[in-house]
């Protein structure tokens, strides 16, 4: 997961990506 040296907004964006499919996993699952 944290292997790959993201910058920083990528993982912040991927980070509420996660969020957001966890939060609306019910709705869409990713």
């Amino acid at each position: 997961m944290a292997k790959r040296p993201v910058p920083k907004y990528d993982f912040k964006a991927f980070g509420a990506a996660i969020k957001a499919a966890r939060t609306g996993r019910k709705e869409s699952r990713k």
